[in-house]
């Protein structure tokens, strides 16, 4: 399956929510909203997966993009829920405020929201407990950094253009 389509079957329910479409009038790294940054590292995660599977890992995909599609669903609020604390105290606390959201719109395995929670890790004590974890946290680190230091670098978001008008949840 086409890694794009994957995401929009398996990630419908957080891209088609309010919150997803709240991430998209978010500037996020410089060139990015929230929203094209959580695609851009679902669809890496799903390159890393792709390349890991091939050599024998056994990767849960479902787990994997749910919780790279949702890992920072909390960064569209971060004035609201932790005014001007700054830097360090969005990065400690988004990660678990992202899963309660994503916990609203859709069941969330104990596995997903263990990658979501722990995805800031080293910053974070706590270090992921599955591979799919360490797919997202890796993955999060490497895409954080393209968008810090390149152009605007984007995984076809044109082919999500629904996506442009705000969504509420079904």
């Amino acid at each position: 399956m086409e890694i794009l389509n994957e995401i929009l079957i398996v990630g419908r329910p957080i891209i088609k929510s309010k919150a997803f479409a709240d991430c998209m009038q978010i500037r996020h790294h410089k060139n990015t909203t929230i929203a094209q940054h959580m695609i851009n590292v679902t669809v890496t995660c799903l390159k890393i997966s792709n390349f890991l599977e091939s050599k024998g890992f056994k990767i849960d995909r479902k787990r994997l993009i749910l919780a790279s599609i949702s890992h920072d669903l909390a960064m569209a609020h971060a004035k609201e829920l932790y005014g001007f604390s700054g830097y360090f105290t969005t990065a400690f606390r988004h990660p678990i405020d992202s899963f309660k959201i994503a916990q609203e719109i859709c069941d969330i395995h104990e596995k997903t929201s263990k990658a979501i929670t722990r995805h800031m890790w080293p910053l974070c004590i706590v270090p992921p407990n599955c591979i799919e974890g360490w797919i997202l946290t890796i993955a999060d680190k490497y895409i954080a950094i393209q968008e810090l230091f390149h152009k605007e670098k984007t995984y076809e978001i044109k082919k999500i253009n629904f996506l442009k008008k705000p969504v509420t949840s079904d």
